[in-house]
């Protein structure tokens, strides 16, 4: 491997050079506290000839290189100059004494985009991630105003461009706002100001590194970016298989599509999803048990030129699927499929990850028809029953080794050739979990301390899960739209008889739907008892409408019944 360096100046590279971003980039991703402080290095506390680190390069030929390290710096000082360059223009087109031929504007206009060796404009930095926003929203001149970002990338660019220019109309005001200044000082005085923000940046020092090719620049990536600032997982195994994948054709890049459109599922979500937790869960469920700190190295050791297809197309498919487990409503579920949609929103509401590669094990199955809709409803029941007992209720984690447990039943799932093998993996799995359940008494101890009011509100998806469920139990085959259910506190929240613990616990909850809560309302037990008799399409527990009357001992003799129902009735292995 060659490696040349060289010292340079902002003002130099980008005179003499094109930047090309290369498909294994991460997308544009300073956030404020970064733009801050390039701001404040560079412009308010830089006397000039600042030093500003490294980029690392391979040339392209034609005086364009492929970015490996610079990326983020490069692309906000292209973002930096455009705000100056429209800055300086917008002041030449409010004085209509300026010289015509000096254009400052149009000058540094050619440090963004000027005519190539064939005589063809050409942005200096060329990027693919975020087009069409950075090139017609900022490199663009002048830039289109009613360009909208689309992207993170994109928001993050429009972000730093707004900040950028923000500061400069404060530079612009700072003069304007001089009463001592006539009109053609104050635009002489704002253009100096101007140029002399130009000029710190354009005199910004750098090591300016190239390396021969591209295969080098996926070495050099790696290996800067493992020990550099905070690259994930996802940015390493991008790289790794981009580097394995090449292109078929110089305008289709469809390892990198694919890739992308990764990404863009993850993105398009309401819910936020984790590509890395993605990636080691996916991984998790296919080949070894690693923490997501050795992930990458695993996937380095594994996938290899002969199977990177099949890896990237395993995690696209699975992306899909990924999706849908953290949010069931990005699915079309079928009438039969609506019980495991209801387990796995469940485990969302617990708020629970270990299960993940399992579920995914399971769902892929699903998708392959490899697993019947019986099985896969008792699978993904026994895994929502397990964590409701054993880390909803206690609101803990559970305990070690059930991550491990998951993985390798994903795997062996995944090994499965035949049915009976597969029916043989998920029952040994529950199996396993019936031997992790608790004791009754811990059981009961915990489910004692569940409960929902308005000065208890953490629990609220907890109780109405736990509502729903009792429900469904005492009206078994009832359709019922749930969306449409409220919580009801039989001894009212204002009331004085019952202290508000009580209130708030289990015992003292009913579910009913929304008309009904009306009509309840701040009435006593009694009135309430009376309406709930006569509501014969709304299940009501029969314990609470044979009593007489309601007080903190019978909330708490009901949350002990519940209890008892729960562990040997409703969630049971």
């Amino acid at each position: 491997m060659k490696i040349l360096s060289v010292d340079r100046d902002v003002q130099g590279i980008l005179k003499s050079s094109y930047f090309k971003i290369p498909r294994f980039q991460r997308p544009y991703s300073w956030d404020k506290e970064n733009i801050e402080d390039f701001w404040q290095d560079t412009i308010v506390d830089s006397g000039g000839d600042y030093f500003i680190g490294s980029m690392v390069l391979y040339e392209l030929g034609n005086e364009t290189f492929g970015v490996v390290d610079g990326q983020q710096r490069l692309t906000t000082m292209t973002i930096l100059l455009a705000a100056i360059r429209d800055a300086l223009s917008a002041l030449r087109k409010d004085d209509e004494d300026s010289e015509k031929e000096d254009d400052p504007a149009a000058g540094l206009h050619q440090l963004v985009e000027r005519p190539n060796i064939n005589n063809k404009k050409e942005y200096v930095l060329q990027t693919e991630g975020s087009y069409p926003f950075f090139q017609l929203g900022v490199q663009k001149f002048p830039p289109k105003s009613d360009q909208e970002p689309d992207r993170d990338e994109e928001e993050a660019i429009q972000a730093a461009s707004t900040y950028f220019r923000e500061k400069i109309e404060g530079v612009v005001e700072s003069v304007a706002s001089d009463p001592s200044l006539s009109k053609a000082r104050k635009r002489k005085e704002t253009e100096k100001a101007l140029l002399e923000i130009r000029d710190k940046i354009l005199r910004l020092k750098l090591i300016f590194i190239t390396v021969d090719d591209e295969d080098d620049a996926y070495v050099i990536f790696e290996t800067l970016n493992t020990r550099g600032k905070d690259l994930t997982v996802a940015d390493l195994v991008k790289n790794h298989i981009l580097s394995n994948l090449k292109k078929e054709n110089e305008n289709v890049d469809v390892a990198r599509d694919e890739w992308n459109t990764i990404l863009e599922r993850f993105e398009e979500s309401q819910v936020d999803i984790s590509v890395n937790s993605f990636i080691l869960h996916s991984w998790l469920s296919r080949y070894d048990y690693v923490s997501e700190k050795k992930l990458f190295k695993d996937i380095k050791r594994k996938i290899k030129k002969n199977n990177v297809r099949e890896y990237l197309d395993a995690l696209s498919h699975e992306s899909r699927l990924y999706r849908e487990i953290l949010e069931p409503s990005s699915r079309k579920w079928q009438i039969e499929e609506l019980p495991m949609r209801d387990s796995i929103q469940a485990l969302n509401t617990f708020r629970v990850r270990q299960p993940l590669p399992m579920v995914l094990s399971v769902m892929r199955d699903r998708d392959a028809k490899t697993l019947g809709a019986k099985q896969v409803k008792r699978a993904l029941r026994a895994i929502e029953v397990f964590h409701f007992a054993v880390t909803a209720v206690p609101s803990q984690p559970s305990s070690g080794g059930i991550s491990s447990m998951y993985a390798l039943h994903a795997r062996e799932l995944l090994a499965a050739k035949t049915p009976q093998a597969k029916a043989n993996c998920l029952d040994e799995l529950i199996t396993k979990l019936k031997q992790r359940m608790p004791k009754f008494a811990e059981f009961e101890a915990t489910f004692l301390e569940i409960g929902f009011s308005d000065e208890r509100t953490q629990q609220k998806a907890l109780v109405q899960y736990i509502l729903r469920e009792f429900y469904k139990h005492g009206k078994p085959g009832q359709p019922v739209d749930f969306s449409r259910m409220t919580i009801e506190h039989l001894a009212g929240q204002a009331t004085k008889s019952v202290d508000s613990d009580h209130v708030a616990m289990l015992g003292n909850l009913i579910y009913v739907d929304d008309d009904l809560n009306g009509v309840l309302g701040n009435k006593d037990f009694k009135d309430k008892k009376k309406l709930l008799k006569g509501q014969d399409a709304v299940w009501v527990d029969p314990w609470v409408l044979s009593r007489t009357q309601w007080t903190e001992t019978d909330i708490e003799a009901r949350a002990r019944k519940m209890a008892k129902t729960a562990f040997n009735e409703v969630w049971t292995l």
